[in-house]
């Protein structure tokens, strides 16, 4: 099969290069894009498409500053509730959408920058989250999210699978 593309809208919404993308979905007419930039903040824009594709609204912005250096991935949660970002000073930190509030922080998650992360339901409970990260330290690892944190140990941690 194939698809088209189509520009919706276009936005400068950062004073440095983007590095993350996540996006969730509000409603069935609206989304919730989150996005971090090496200029050490992550933003969020509620996009509402209820008029029609071609004429999105930019609801609401919100803006959550980072801890001075570059910021390397953001993810949300399903729910819209957490955004997570992954920062260049091997930290995750964790934000109630609602009220942009950190709500906690692991510094030295990794030994290097943290450069990507991924959400996902963490079995039936609706406040259990699984969290992976991976750094420029080439590491991989699962962190359990549950209750507004996370553990301060990994649940699994994956390093170079190549070496000898």
């Amino acid at each position: 099969g194939s698809f088209s593309l189509c520009l919706l809208s276009s936005f400068i919404i950062h004073r440095k290069e983007i590095t993350g993308l996540s996006v969730a979905s509000l409603s069935e007419e609206s989304v919730l894009l989150c996005s971090s930039s090496k200029d050490s903040s992550m933003r969020l824009m509620s996009i509402d498409f209820s008029s029609g594709i071609e004429k999105s609204n930019v609801l609401s912005k919100r803006n959550f500053a980072g801890p001075g250096l570059a910021l390397g991935c953001c993810a949300l949660t399903h729910d819209c509730k957490y955004a997570f970002a992954g920062c260049w000073d091997s930290s995750i930190s964790m934000y109630r959408v609602d009220s942009a509030g950190q709500v906690h922080r692991k510094s030295m998650a990794h030994d290097d920058g943290v450069s990507s992360m991924s959400l996902a339901r963490g079995g039936s409970s609706e406040d259990h989250v699984v969290l992976a990260t991976g750094a420029l330290d080439a590491s991989l690892k699962v962190w359990r999210v549950s209750n507004g944190e996370f553990d301060d140990e990994p649940l699994a941690e994956f390093f170079d699978m190549e070496s000898p």
